[in-house]
């Protein structure tokens, strides 16, 4: 099951053998490929320091280019959460100054993974300042939650939850990974469960419901997954025939919980 906290959790029910399928995850449905976003925000580096145009903030166009080519997708169980978190916290976001920070500063901790090791620093920390001012906003808004800001704060929740996922994974941070950072992520998931409660039959109705689905969503497996599979049981099924081995049950719920 999924929870809107953007956090996976045992179902408890018995696995089932994976379907042939063709792969549709979310991840490319409209993007194009890494290297092409790549160079078009590698284009938005060249410009950005000959850029005179009064008013316009390149690297912050470059951290929103990020976000809806690639960000957005970290946060997504399915197609219609990833259209939420692409477009309609997006669209928050243009309301809520804390929460637009909140999307800079996730996008370019994302993007301090994938850049050169020489430019990994600068974008860290480009990301703790938005995170910064993002965090300071919004905690003086949490003793005042209504349907006019609930959106908003819940979807930055559940960013704050993702850059402590993604901070303990920075070379260039204090922290690292373990027993205290995973308890640190549990903490920030209350955090989006107790914001979300407030107004949770409002968000339930509103734009953002497809986060509340907790239906467990269909898993697309690729052929060649799915042909390395059907081996495998085929291969367990003559061998328990050979008595090369006796525990063929055994075998085939170890296949089919993998």
């Amino acid at each position: 099951m999924y929870n809107a906290e953007g956090l996976y959790f045992f179902t408890g029910k018995q696995p089932r053998r994976p379907r042939r399928t063709r792969q549709t995850s979310a991840d490319n449905v409209t993007s194009p490929s890494n290297r092409d976003t790549l160079g078009l925000l590698d284009h938005f580096e060249a410009t950005e320091a000959s850029a005179s145009t009064p008013g316009l903030n390149m690297e912050q166009l470059k951290l929103e280019l990020q976000w809806i080519m690639h960000t957005h997708k970290l946060l997504a169980r399915s197609e219609e959460t990833r259209k939420v978190w692409e477009l309609v916290v997006l669209q928050e976001a243009l309301k809520a100054p804390f929460l637009m920070h909140g999307i800079l500063g996730l996008s370019a901790l994302h993007l301090s993974r994938l850049r050169e090791p020489e430019s990994q620093s600068r974008w860290l920390s480009v990301a703790i300042s938005h995170k910064n001012i993002a965090l300071s906003i919004f905690s003086e808004q949490l003793s005042n939650i209504d349907h006019s800001n609930v959106k908003a704060m819940m979807s930055f929740a559940g960013l704050v939850v993702a850059f402590g996922l993604g901070s303990v994974l920075s070379s260039g941070t204090a922290e690292g990974p373990s027993l205290n950072s995973l308890i640190e992520i549990f903490h920030l998931s209350r955090g989006v469960q107790a914001v979300a409660n407030k107004e949770i039959e409002f968000l339930r109705q509103s734009n953002l419901a497809p986060l509340f689905d907790v239906t467990q969503p269909e898993v697309c497996f690729p052929d060649h997954v799915i042909t390395a599979f059907d081996r495998l049981y085929e291969l367990n099924a003559q061998c328990g025939q050979q008595s090369v081995h006796h525990n063929c049950a055994t075998y085939e719920r170890v296949l089919q919980y993998l």
